[in-house]
């Protein structure tokens, strides 16, 4: 007998320091920036996920810098957690 499989709905937290910018061929999430904010000696990316578009991340790159609105970027994800929703 097949076991039965139930999909659930979660969500990912992610901390802003656990995003790293990494080359298009490597693993990771697509991510496309909707915003590139100057905050002195780094910028803040605000992006969000390509397959996901309702789910934005923020990050800090360091400067220089030329990321800008509509970039594509790959993420990787060095941790976080997981909450199962009902």
């Amino acid at each position: 007998m097949a076991a039965e499989r139930r999909l659930r709905r979660t969500r990912a937290c992610v901390r802003a320091r656990d995003l790293r910018i990494v080359a298009p061929s490597e693993p990771g999430v697509d991510a496309c920036v909707d915003h590139a904010i100057y905050q002195g000696g780094y910028f803040r990316l605000e992006a969000h996920v390509v397959a996901a578009p309702e789910q934005h991340l923020h990050l800090t790159v360091a400067e220089p810098s030329a990321l800008a609105a509509g970039h594509r970027i790959k993420l990787d994800v060095a941790d976080g957690w997981v909450i199962p929703q009902n």
